[in-house]
C-alpha cells in the first residue's frame, strides 16, 4: 500500500514503518535515489506527525542525495520539504534562505 494514502488514512506509524522499511532495503541494495526519495516522503510524514526538527532532518537528508545525484527535478522536491520542514519549526527567515538559497542551482 502507498504510504502516502495510508497518510491520507491517517495510519501514520505504518505509514512510518513502512518507509522505514523501504529505506532499509534501499540502502542495502545500493539504491541511492530511492533512498532520497524515502526521506521526502518521510519529511511529509514527520511535518503531519507535528514533528518539525524530524521533517527538517529529512529534508536535509533528501536535499543532500539529491545534491549528490545532481537531480534536477528531485532537488526542487527536497528544497521545497527543506523549507516547510524549517517554516513548521518557526524559523521562516531561514526557511526563505534555504529555499532561495538553492533557487540558481535548480533551473534547468
Amino acid at each position: 500500500m502507498d504510504t502516502g494514502l495510508l497518510v491520507e488514512l491517517g495510519e501514520l506509524e505504518e505509514a512510518r514503518r513502512l518507509l522505514e522499511q523501504g529505506r532499509k532495503i534501499a540502502r542495502e541494495q545500493g539504491d541511492i535515489e530511492t533512498v532520497g526519495w524515502s526521506h521526502m516522503f518521510s519529511t511529509w510524514l514527520a511535518y503531519f506527525q507535528g514533528e518539525p526538527e524530524a521533517a527538517l532532518g529529512h529534508a536535509q537528508q533528501a536535499l543532500g542525495i539529491a545534491d549528490l545525484m545532481r537531480h534536477g527535478p528531485a532537488a526542487r522536491c527536497e528544497v521545497v520539504g527543506v523549507a516547510i520542514a524549517t517554516a513548521s519549526s518557526g524559523r521562516y527567515g531561514a526557511a526563505r534562505d534555504r529555499s532561495f538559497g538553492h533557487s540558481s542551482d535548480l533551473i534547468l
